[in-house]
């Protein structure tokens, strides 16, 4: 079975790897990217779709952050959705999108053992859907954590993301995060667990 992934950047990447790692998924599981970036986004993200469907996966997620648009995640899954339908008909039914609420930063944030395990602070539990500028935040919690490792500079979105995946958890994440809980339940059912 091979599922691929349409994302919009190594980061994204990395938090779903991270995040499929959670789910216990057949052996046989292959999985692929195509990873985009840039003005062209809408386009490009199209051609990945085309591109791994050509590549005979049998299910292609388009994972897309709503970031501060003002446009609710079922309209733009919808948007995309159609976009597909237009340029590329026949590939629609394999396609499936996945909106995460604000930035993917975002499910970090909602794993607070996480971000415990690796600042050694107490973190609250709570929801993070609404959460802004979750990429500042989890700096933050480094920032603090670490004082003389980012005295001068703050740490890169790259550098953060890093030092909190190893530990990111997604079923804890999907507790406090509905986007999270709505992609951990969508990979379930394409591995045939639920």
């Amino acid at each position: 079975m091979k599922i691929g992934f349409v994302v919009e950047g190594d980061i994204d990447k990395l938090v779903i790897e991270q995040s499929l790692s959670c789910i216990p998924c057949p052996p046989n599981l292959q999985t692929m990217y195509y990873t985009y970036e840039g003005r062209r986004a809408v386009a490009e993200m199209r051609r990945g779709c085309w591109a791994l469907a050509e590549q005979k996966c049998g299910r292609v997620i388009v994972f897309q952050d709503r970031n501060s648009r003002k446009e609710c995640a079922p309209s733009i899954a919808r948007r995309i959705r159609e976009d597909l339908s237009r340029h590329y008909p026949k590939i629609e039914r394999v396609v499936t999108v996945c909106v995460v609420e604000q930035e993917v930063e975002s499910w970090i944030l909602a794993d607070a053992q996480c971000i415990e395990e690796v600042t050694g602070t107490r973190v609250p539990r709570r929801r993070t859907e609404g959460v802004d500028d979750a990429k500042e935040k989890l700096k933050d919690h480094l920032e603090k954590a670490f004082p003389k490792a980012y005295k001068v500079t703050s740490p890169t979105d790259r550098e953060c993301i890093v030092k909190f995946i190893g530990r990111f958890d997604l079923k804890r994440a999907s507790e406090y995060n509905r986007s999270a809980d709505r992609f951990l339940k969508k990979c379930r059912e394409i591995v045939g667990l639920s």
